[in-house]
């Protein structure tokens, strides 16, 4: 299974793209595509409603944050719970009331989103139409700082284990089982993403190419440059002159979905999988 992440600046158009690279990709093999972004706009692009839909083959979803953090939060707790004291339980229920109400862990929702859809299976392609660049960027890292936490969340729980052995004898552990499946998804994860394809969109703005150029400061590696609303010569700056590019004109409508201002874009973007 293979991920392309479409990432940019708010506005540059990384949907119209995220969408079309979608497009092509269904005509290879069984294609799925993701927004992250808490403003979801493939809708808008495909004129379609909806937390989930099937377009021209392609399975599209736009996750409803707060719904599927309640969920997720809800199916953790379950899986946590099936196997400890009472005791343990009215201590960490706290922890999950409030995990499930916080905004602060969308993010790390359309993360657990993004993860399920890749490692699920009878995918060949997994397109991610990310949210603005600091947004991004935060996804980005999430995961390995996420990977990190519960590989040390283990080394605690192994060491009280071992203590407990001494006096008790070897049991089985709901909390440690947890731990070890979420570091084996979180792997897996880590390693699909490590082999992602990054195509970041920009605009020929002065503005808009200074973000770039910080953003690319932390990812270090984009594998190709679309630069979107052209309207006559411009110059791109190191080291965004050196990466695989296509331009795309500034149009007088919007590229919705199979309209003809699409049409005048589309296969240039498909030229991404050249």
């Amino acid at each position: 299974m293979r991920l392309f992440f479409v990432a940019g600046k708010g506005g540059v158009g990384k949907t119209t793209v995220a969408g079309t690279l979608a497009y092509f990709l269904s005509r290879k093999g069984k294609t799925a595509l993701i927004s992250t972004d808490l403003a979801h706009s493939l809708g808008d692009f495909f004129s379609m409603q909806g937390e989930e839909f099937q377009v021209e083959g392609i399975r599209v979803l736009q996750p409803h944050a707060p719904s599927k953090l309640r969920e997720r939060v809800k199916n953790w707790e379950k899986e946590f719970f099936s196997n400890i004291s009472p005791t343990l339980r009215e201590d960490f229920s706290p922890f999950f009331r409030f995990a499930e109400k916080d905004p602060a862990n969308y993010d790390l929702i359309m993360l657990e989103e993004v993860k399920r859809l890749a490692l699920e299976g009878g995918l060949e392609y997994l397109v991610v139409d990310s949210g603005p660049t600091g947004q991004f960027l935060k996804f980005l890292f999430l995961g390995k700082k996420l990977l990190e936490w519960y590989r040390l969340l283990r080394k605690w729980r192994r060491k009280y284990l071992k203590l407990k052995e001494m006096t008790r004898g070897k049991t089985r552990d709901a909390m440690e089982e947890f731990l070890g499946k979420r570091i084996q998804e979180n792997e897996a994860f880590r390693r699909l993403m490590q082999g992602g394809f990054l195509v970041w969109v920009t605009e020929p703005t002065a503005l808009s190419l200074r973000e770039t150029l910080r953003a690319l400061s932390q990812i270090r590696r984009v594998d190709f440059l679309v630069v979107n609303k052209v309207k006559g010569e411009f110059t791109l700056p190191e080291p965004l002159a050196k990466l695989r590019r296509i331009d795309l004109p500034m149009l007088d409508e919007e590229p919705v979905f199979g309209s003809r201002s699409w049409g005048k874009i589309a296969e240039k973007i498909g030229e991404i999988l050249r």
